[in-house]
């Protein structure tokens, strides 16, 4: 932990200031030439150190809070001299003023008030009687309860010890102070001093220790006098210079979102290197003239990045910061936090990555006595509740030798306190000793689980292994996952390869007629089609169109409304060993104009009604022209051969293309062969059932590959196809409680679900095409009769679909897409295409037999998404789709969005979803998207687009103290527009581009604030202007932007006391960072209502706060207490 920098290393190093470093550790033995220190003139009011500062607004946030609890505990075996044992804790007290000093707020200022005197007084709690296993119970609880105890740092004290008797010569000793008082390095000082005093006060002895030169509070005014000068401000010129740009956050990929406000609960886990691998260090350290806390930091680095994605990685690491040698013995808050920046560029070496380390750590080594709190007031990063400013990662290496404790007459044996807290998101603090180096990753447990800090701690392990192994190599190529995880990832999350016919799309149809001739194939309406009827039709018009000259390789167009005569059309097509083309007549002229002209096809099969919206110079044929109706009546109904075919029909022609949206405005033809719909047609008949094909609806757009499963695999399979115009007509169609598989978009299923509109026929819904909510699989699994609920993904470029996941009834959470369909693999691939680990993000590709050929007359393109695959056979592709994934411990693909929907705000990535899924769970919202759009000033911000629920009055005030309850300040969205529909494709999904700008959005101050704003607002404003002595202050301005830091929200907050009666916390200040934002909330205390029903209260958009996290810190592992003691048992062992 950052708060334990209390070792020196072994091994001196002259930096460039001509000055002596003593490292490695977790903190550093430092002298350079400084202002010396010496006993201060005391002030009448005296401040606190820079290091205090922080921690002490850290305690305004929670009064009751104990994540700044240093605690020890000690079994004592023998005869126990209680009295000695507080002479010797008093006289500790007695001779460090850190140890009797309290800390007041003066008018929104903190200081320091240190008591003359103070008296410890050490209870002796009796628990005698006990057995030995119920021993160790009871003085576990009693170091966590004692642990669990918080401070009041305005009336103090904050040391307090306590006794356990638990036989005559069986006791336990524990002693608790607060951090703002003390630091690791005191830990140790305490100890020492307390074992001397102890052995001289049980030999009746005076003191043995000798005064103090200087106390803390001699410090803090030495500090700031010696930073008021030259110093601080080169200090501060180096990290502004080092830092600048730097990442506002190191995105580690996590099991649960990050919340609102930062949570402490803990959980750690330990590995370990061998002697043997240490020493492996050695030659490449004495090359490059480094220690091992360097290639440890960058073998760290190249770990983040790999997990992360982030080559600019910023990492903490702590100093004892006693600059001064009188500093050595003294108890108290000195370890500073240093900013290290790793950038991490593939193309280099390890061996020159290492360089780089050992040059930015001596640089700041160089300007460490810089507070870090005076770096984040300098760089005034964006501030979060939810994490800590400029770096969430610490990494610590502590080299030397820890001396045995005894006490006179004692056996000692430390007692690992549970209660841990995880200050940062991952802490990682490596031991070194004379059995190798033990490197214990302490991890926030409300951000990751166990499983996946153990594996990342293994991942590093394979990393150092391959660097001792090649150090010269690129670092692109050094792999982190062991062969048991890349065969885990390529062949278990991954199905088996399955042996398939070789065959085509229409042999598998018109072997289902000879099985089924008089089965239902079609329904339209009133109208319905045997298999037999439906083939026969289909026959004349394929042996019509071969006798135009078509066959494989040709492209016929489809241009047709929804009909019976549509579908056998397509089928027709397939049967000539044609491709089709679909050509929706709704779309509009120029857009037909354009895929005409593109696809070139051979002739377009259309009806005089729509034929007119197609270009003039395509060759069209028109169905239901009488000379066409007589022709084709005239051909044979029989099914075309071969050999009346141009040439054969092979399982590698194209069966159809069908044009997407492209990144250029202009679709793209997708060309997809017989053979990957054979494969998606024998996968698919292994998961639905005879009763779900004997009423498919197909309601979607031939243009949409949906359609290929509700029109190819529905007769493949003998089922039948109920045709509509889309998903809504399914309450209105005469064959509706014929219907057992609906295969539509999740948009369109929650239009159904809000009407009540889906038949108690309906067994199984497939969803596809859009993101997919929790909360419409719960409500679709809120009708009886809905036996399964299905999430498919998949592009055009893959056959329509790619995984498959069955949602859980019992899950409230959004659904995973599942694992592959057979003969199809799933990758996720870093930007070196290297496989990520389980649950890290990367970029989802897909391979296997449902790859398309590629994009119609775009080599280029084609070449930039269709890449070889390095985990395939010789010459197989995989196809780039542009979306985010990650796989789950479970072998299940998680879906993150789309790579270009990720944007930028204020310097932190933000996915909409994250934002989406919060949205949809309040009341009233029943469809919703966020956007990131940049048409107006200030660079990008973001729109909520909502679709009320009938009855609901827009509230944007409500909805936006929802989400600032749930979500950072820089996710929520500076407009919100209300709409009565979201727009949609022809396809169905939403439509982005059809967003319409947002009337309104929040901006920089403007002269009309002074006229809109409510008199709480002024109110707001007027004590804003005092504390930040400016003179005008827009609205919507943000408290941090304007200079805003701690102390500052301290008097803002003291200054609100004293206006308004209400009880506001600190924690609400940077909730509400803004004015208006503030201002609501205050009224709302009093005065704002949620949104609600026109005609009742309705349901509140208020979210519960955080729970209560108590009962899992207190299950946290143990293990990390030992790192200042010894090893306890519950550990996760990760050894070589």
């Amino acid at each position: 932990m950052l708060d334990e920098a209390i070792l020196i290393g072994e091994e001196g190093y002259d930096t460039e200031a001509g000055c002596t470093v003593w490292w490695d550790g977790t903190g550093w033995s430092y002298t350079r030439p400084v202002q010396p220190l010496a006993a201060q003139t005391r002030p009448s009011h005296i401040p606190l150190s820079f290091a205090q500062q922080r921690l002490w607004f850290l305690s305004q946030l929670s009064s009751s809070s104990v994540e700044y609890n240093i605690p020890q505990a000690m079994r004592l075996r023998g005869p126990v001299n209680v009295t000695a044992m507080e002479m010797a804790v008093n006289a500790i007290v007695a001779r460090h003023e850190s140890l009797r000093t309290r800390f007041v707020d003066v008018s929104g200022t903190p200081e320091q008030i240190v008591d003359n005197s103070l008296q410890i007084a050490i209870p002796v709690e009796q628990r005698r009687g006990l057995e030995e296993h119920s021993r160790l119970q009871t003085m576990a609880e009693a170091a966590r309860k004692e642990a669990g105890e918080p401070f009041d740092l305005s009336r103090g004290p904050l040391l307090r010890a306590k006794l356990l008797e638990l036989d005559d010569e069986d006791h336990l000793l524990l002693i608790t102070l607060h951090h703002i008082v003390s630091d690791g390095w005191s830990s140790s000082i305490l100890s020492r001093e307390f074992a001397l005093l102890y052995e001289a006060f049980c030999e009746g002895r005076e003191n043995p220790l000798t005064p103090l030169p200087v106390q803390y509070a001699d410090f803090t005014l030495w500090q700031r006098n010696h930073l008021e000068g030259g110093a601080l401000a080169s200090g501060l010129e180096y990290w502004k210079e080092e830092l600048a740009g730097i990442p506002a956050r190191l995105e580690l990929p996590s099991d649960r979102p990050r919340p609102p406000v930062q949570t402490f609960a803990a959980g750690v886990g330990v590995a370990h290197l061998s002697p043997d691998q240490l020493a492996a260090f050695q030659p490449m350290l004495q090359a490059g003239h480094a220690t091992l806390y360097m290639a440890l930091l960058a073998s760290f680095a190249v770990l983040l990045e790999r997990y992360t994605g982030q080559q600019d990685i910023v990492v903490g690491t702590p100093i004892a910061n006693r600059l001064d040698a009188q500093l050595e013995d003294l108890i108290g808050f000195f370890v500073n936090s240093l900013v290290m920046r790793v950038r991490v560029n593939p193309d280099l070496t390890f061996r020159e990555l290492l360089g780089q380390v050992k040059q930015t750590t001596l640089d700041a080594y160089d300007h460490q006595d810089v507070p870090f709190e005076r770096i984040v007031g300098e760089l005034s990063p964006e501030r979060s509740l939810n994490a800590s400013p400029l770096f969430q990662v610490v990494f610590a290496l502590q080299n030397a030798p820890s001396r045995p404790q005894s006490l006179k007459g004692l056996q000692l044996e430390p007692v690992a306190v549970e209660e841990m807290h995880a200050r940062f998101d991952l802490d990682v603090n490596a031991v070194e000793s004379e059995s190798g180096l033990d490197i214990y990753w302490l991890y926030n447990s409300d951000l990751f689980d166990a499983w996946r800090i153990e594996q990342m701690a293994r991942h590093h392990r394979e990393l150092i292994e391959n660097v001792l192994r090649s150090p010269d190599l690129p670092l692109r190529r050094f792999a982190i996952l062991s062969d048991t995880d890349q065969r885990r990832l390529l062949d278990d999350f991954n199905p088996a390869p399955r042996e398939l016919r070789d065959t085509t799309v229409v042999q598998l149809f018109e072997e289902q007629v000879e099985r089924n001739p008089a089965a239902v194939a079609l329904v339209h309406g009133e109208e319905r089609l045997s298999y037999r009827s439906l083939n026969a039709r289909a026959n004349r018009l394929a042996n019509h169109l071969i006798a135009m000259g078509a066959g494989p390789e040709a492209f016929i167009g489809i241009c047709l409304d929804r009909s019976i005569e549509m579908v056998v059309a397509l089928l027709a097509v397939l049967k000539a060993g044609a491709a089709y083309v679909p050509l929706d007549p709704a779309y509009p002229e120029a857009r037909l104009e354009y895929m005409v002209a593109d696809a070139a096809p051979l002739l377009i099969l259309s009806a005089t009604a729509v034929q007119r919206r197609l270009p003039n110079a395509a060759r069209i044929l028109p169905l239901d022209a009488a000379d066409t109706m007589q022709a084709v009546s005239e051909a044979s109904e029989q099914n075309p051969l071969n050999r009346e075919r141009t040439f054969p029909l092979l399982s590698r022609h194209p069966a159809y293309m069908m044009y997407t949206s492209g990144s250029t405005g202009k679709p793209k033809g997708v060309v997809v062969e017989h053979r990957s719909i054979v494969t998606f047609a024998a996968w698919a008949g292994s998961i639905y059932t005879p009763e779900e094909w004997s009423g498919v609806l197909a309601s979607t757009s031939i243009c949409f590959d949906l359609s290929v499963f509700e029109l190819l695999l529905t007769p493949i399979h003998g089922g039948t196809v109920i045709l509509a115009a889309s998903a809504l007509e399914l309450q209105h169609l005469a064959a509706r409680d014929q219907v057992r598989l609906v295969n539509t978009v999740p948009s369109a299923a929650q239009t159904l679900l809000e009407l009540r509109a889906l038949p108690s026929g309906v067994r199984t819904v497939n969803l596809c095409g859009e993101i997919l909510r929790g909360s419409l699989v719960q409500g679709l699994y809120g009708f009886e009769h809905i036996e399964r609920v299905y999430n498919l993904y998949g592009p055009t470029e893959d056959t329509t679909y790619s995984t498959i996941s069955l949602c859980s009834r019992d899950s409230a959470g959004d659904p995973d897409i599942g694992t592959p369909l057979w003969n199809s693999r799933a990758y996720v691939l870093d930007s070196q295409l290297q496989l990520s680990p389980v649950g890290v993000e990367g970029d989802l590709y897909l391979a296997g037999d449902g790859i398309a050929r590629g994009y119609w007359r775009r080599a280029q393109r084609t070449a930039e998404r269709f890449v070889a695959d390095p985990h395939g056979a010789p010459a197989e592709r995989m196809y780039r789709t542009g979306d985010r994934a990650r796989w789950r411990v479970d072998g299940k693909l998680e879906f993150l969005g789309r790579v270009d929907h990720q944007v930028k705000i204020r310097g932190f990535r933000v996915e909409p979803g994250e934002i989406e899924a919060v949205l949809q769970e309040q009341p009233g919202i029943a469809q919703q998207t966020v956007l990131a759009r940049e048409d107006g000033p200030g660079g990008k911000y973001l729109v909520a687009y909502v679709v009320l629920e009938k009855g609901f009055d827009p509230d944007i005030t409500a909805l936006r103290r929802a989400l600032v309850e749930r979500l950072p300040d820089y996710m929520i969205p500076s407009a919100f527009e209300f709409l009565s529909a979201l727009p949609r494709t022809p396809n169905g999904k939403l439509d982005r581009a059809a967003l319409p700008s947002p009337h309104r959005r929040a901006t920089l101050p403007k002269p009309e604030d002074a006229v809109s704003a409510s008199g709480m607002e002024q109110m707001v404003a007027s004590v804003w202007r005092q504390v930040l002595g400016m003179e005008h202050i827009g609205l919507e301005e943000n408290f941090f932007d304007l200079g805003g830091d701690s102390l500052l929200l301290i008097k803002l907050l003291s200054q609100l006391r004293e206006k308004v009666s209400s009880d506001i916390a600190t924690i609400d200040l940077f909730r509400y960072p803004k004015i208006r934002l503030l201002a609501a909330f205050l009224d709302g205390l009093k005065t704002l209502k949620p949104m609600a029903a026109k005609e009742s209260s309705g349901p509140s958009l208020e979210s519960p706060r955080p729970e209560d996290r108590a009962q899992k810190q207190r299950e946290a592992v143990q293990q990390l207490a030992a790192r200042r003691t010894q090893r306890s048992n519950g550990r996760m062992e990760m050894n070589s």
